[in-house]
């Protein structure tokens, strides 16, 4: 089985309008990353 790694967040996430990026607060920074690759 393959798992995927495991993200650090602070908060609730918010997805885009059209679902395809993820917004991620990290402690003080904004991570956005596509929902395809999670990257």
């Amino acid at each position: 089985m393959e798992f995927t790694d495991a993200y650090k967040q602070t908060g609730p996430c918010c997805f885009s309008p059209d679902s395809r990026f993820l917004a991620i607060a990290v402690d003080y920074r904004l991570v956005i990353r596509d929902i395809v690759s999670l990257k």
